[in-house]
């Protein structure tokens, strides 16, 4: 597939410039092909024994499954890090392995890992992708849905944290997005791109979840058939309904302890507007997942936007 182009709104911000004030805010298509250009950026390049592969990064989340693993990416990179030229920037370093790295800090990182040799051995059963992926997670690297929705806000609006009234990366508070008086609730339903949509575990005791809109619209049992079982029950009642929606959403998202199913992922969700129940597809194991939310085991918190937004 070939790169989407990096948009001047994407440069500006991960060079770190300030962004131009006075723009008149853009409508849904121009928001949809910006979070498409962001989502492309997040999927860096790398050389791998003077081939370039692109990757997208793994899941990282502090206190996650794969905490104990940055100790072994930070004695990995320890030549590597400082603040002479030609070095890392501990504070890069530090946002990539807080699952809070920038597209650009992530591959910076990433690379220089791959140029120590810490990428695994080829054997024949995985890509030259999956064993970047594999190398991110083993070293601690990569990033959390909120690093990235964060991110993928401030780049597709022209904004700075600040300016979306947002905290510093490493304590964002989207979670809080009602409190926020840069964006306003909106009904589900009526989601667009560009929309952030937050989530709450049914287990108190565990994070949320943060997902960004790609893409919502009205679609047809045919349009999406390839994705259902015709055998399964529950996929039937999507298949006979005359009613559908279908959502496209990016985050990270969460794996097991083996650090399977994570990682930047663009999700097809499914609404049946006449039974009321959701399918959401699982890319890693090629099936519709069904339920009364759109993310198992979590509930909706509410569907933001920013209010300068049409």
């Amino acid at each position: 597939m070939q790169r989407a182009p990096l948009s001047p709104r994407l440069a500006t911000y991960l060079n770190h410039a300030t962004p131009v004030s006075g723009v008149k805010a853009p409508g849904a298509a121009e928001l949809q092909a910006r979070v498409d250009s962001y989502f492309a950026e997040a999927k860096q390049k790398y050389v791998v024994d003077g081939q370039t592969v692109q990757a997208a990064p793994e899941f990282r989340m502090v206190g996650g499954f794969n905490q104990d693993n940055t100790n072994k990416g930070l004695k990995a990179l320890a030549a590597k890090m400082g603040n002479k030229p030609g070095q890392i920037p501990f504070s890069v370093v530090g946002h990539v392995m807080a699952g809070r790295g920038s597209p650009r800090e992530i591959g910076q990182v990433t690379q220089a890992l791959i140029d120590l040799g810490k990428l695994p051995p080829a054997d024949g059963s995985k890509s030259t992708e999956k064993r970047i992926r594999a190398m991110m997670w083993e070293h601690g690297v990569g990033i959390d849905c909120a690093g990235y929705v964060q991110q993928a806000l401030a780049s597709i609006h022209g904004k700075t944290h600040e300016q979306l009234g947002l905290k510093a990366r490493l304590n964002e508070e989207l979670g809080v997005l009602s409190l926020n008086p840069s964006f306003r609730q909106v009904n589900l339903l009526d989601a667009q791109p560009g929309d952030v949509i937050t989530f709450k575990d049914h287990r108190p005791d565990q994070p949320g979840h943060t997902v960004l809109v790609a893409r919502h619209q009205k679609t047809t049992a045919a349009s999406v058939a390839r994705y259902f079982d015709p055998g399964n029950t529950n996929a039937q009642e999507f298949l006979r309904s005359k009613d559908l929606e279908v959502f496209e959403v990016d985050s990270s998202w969460g794996g097991d302890m083996d650090g399977n199913n994570r990682g930047l992922l663009r999700n097809l969700w499914v609404y049946n507007r006449e039974t009321g129940k959701w399918a959401a597809f699982d890319q890693h194991r090629a099936r519709m997942d069904f339920g009364t939310t759109p993310y198992a085991d979590h509930t909706v918190v509410g569907t933001f936007r920013l209010k300068e937004t049409p």
